[in-house]
């Protein structure tokens, strides 16, 4: 989840979020895993180029609703096309691992 409509090449101050999710065998569906007591969180995000960026992600909210973010930074956006990201996190039960990975656009400026 981005909470821009269309992300920008250069544009900083933007939010990525992601919501970790898990499927449950005994609902047959996703849900939302409680991040609250989650700590060493890092997001992963992958440029087209495969280059990587790596920042420790923040929970927007309490937690109990999965979401994480970063802020993107000058440097961050520097190319238009399809960027990945995934979160890896440890949770109080022991669990450790990554999340799924997300995609989201980031579209050219005129010129570029």
């Amino acid at each position: 989840m981005i909470n821009e409509e269309v992300l920008q090449v250069g544009v900083v101050g933007a939010v990525i979020e992601a919501q970790v999710v898990e499927w449950s065998a005994e609902s047959n569906q996703e849900e939302v895993v409680d991040m609250s007591s989650a700590t060493d969180l890092v997001m992963k995000v992958q440029r087209p180029d495969n280059t990587i960026i790596e920042r420790t992600a923040l929970l927007s909210n309490d937690g109990t609703d999965g979401l994480v973010y970063i802020a993107t930074v000058e440097g961050d956006l520097t190319m238009h096309g399809t960027y990945m990201m995934q979160v890896s996190f440890t949770l109080s039960n022991g669990w450790s691992g990554p999340s799924r990975i997300n995609s989201f656009e980031v579209e050219p400026n005129l010129g570029n």
